[in-house]
């Protein structure tokens, strides 16, 4: 029987899975890196495209996992 709070491991790598539909955070967004478009760009991309929840919704169970 499968734990739910246990945490699956890659049987490949050893390395822990994401069991999420969400991607992780773009590096360039996280420390001290700076954006590499400015805000206003950045506002109308999500406009049109939408956010990483919108889009990663859109696409359902056809998306594969995202690794860590």
């Amino acid at each position: 029987m499968v734990n739910p709070n246990e945490q699956m491991v890659d049987p490949m790598t050893g390395m822990p899975m994401q069991t999420t539909m969400i991607p992780p955070a773009p590096s360039n967004t996280l420390g001290q890196a700076q954006p590499v478009f400015n805000d206003s760009v950045q506002t109308a991309a999500q406009s049109i495209y939408g956010d990483v929840q919108q889009r990663q919704t859109s696409v359902g169970d056809r998306a594969p996992l995202f690794p860590l």
